[in-house]
């Protein structure tokens, strides 16, 4: 089975599309038969995507650093799977190994770390997993031009395009994935 890591945002506060959005993202990873892979959280978009997958009937894997393993937390029920790692960067490591590709919905410094690590690791050659941003309000754009403009200052190699792509629609997406996947 092939799986999709999903990287965004645990935050409460945000508006309700990007809630909606997400949610329909999950819906879409689990309709696709893909496994979700993701920060193994009920909190934000986190717990949104988590709610699509599981309404769809599909596995999820929550991979939780201990710091944040703490009764406290809102976990997210019905895991296949919940591996709790020593800190943030073994959950990078251990999503990336995971993963067949990699969904960025909106998300904060968290999210921005997390894709560009797999980014990076495309990049050098040391991985070689899709990228697909959701750009859900064009959330992304500001971001897409720094990339834009880190290249054209040759500060990187590759065009930015060749780094990833970018979707208004999960379903859209979630096609670009199945198919990028085989």
């Amino acid at each position: 089975m092939k799986s999709v890591c999903v990287f965004c945002a645990s935050g409460q506060e945000l508006a309700p599309v990007f809630f909606a959005e997400a949610e329909s993202l999950g819906r879409a990873i689990g309709q696709a038969g893909l496994e979700l892979v993701f920060g193994g959280y009920d909190l934000g978009l986190m717990g949104a995507v988590a709610k699509g997958c599981a309404e769809a009937g599909g596995p999820i894997v929550g991979i939780v650093p201990q710091f944040f393993d703490r009764p406290s937390t809102s976990q997210t029920q019905g895991l296949s799977e919940r591996i709790v790692t020593e800190d943030l960067a073994e959950r990078k490591a251990v999503m990336i190994d995971r993963a067949d590709a990699f969904v960025v919905a909106p998300g904060g410094l968290g999210t921005l770390d997390e894709v560009l690590e797999i980014m990076t690791l495309n990049q050098v050659g040391q991985a070689a997993k899709p990228v697909y941003f959701l750009n859900t309000l064009d959330f992304y754009q500001t971001f897409f031009r720094f990339l834009d403009e880190l290249f054209e200052q040759k500060f990187l190699s590759i065009h930015p395009e060749g780094l990833y792509k970018s979707f208004e629609s999960p379903q859209d997406l979630i096609k670009q994935v199945l198919t990028d996947l085989g």
